[in-house]
């Protein structure tokens, strides 16, 4: 959902969007606490 809100996208989330999110994720490793809170309100 984080990527369909930067690429201002609606409807359901795509296959596309959770490889990205994750490769997203992998690449930083892990989640900062910091962005944690944001992520999950």
């Amino acid at each position: 959902r984080i990527v369909m809100n930067e690429r201002k996208e609606n409807g359901p989330i795509r296959p596309c969007h959770i490889r990205e999110a994750y490769r997203r994720l992998k690449s930083e490793g892990k989640i900062p606490r910091r962005s944690r809170q944001r992520l999950f309100p």
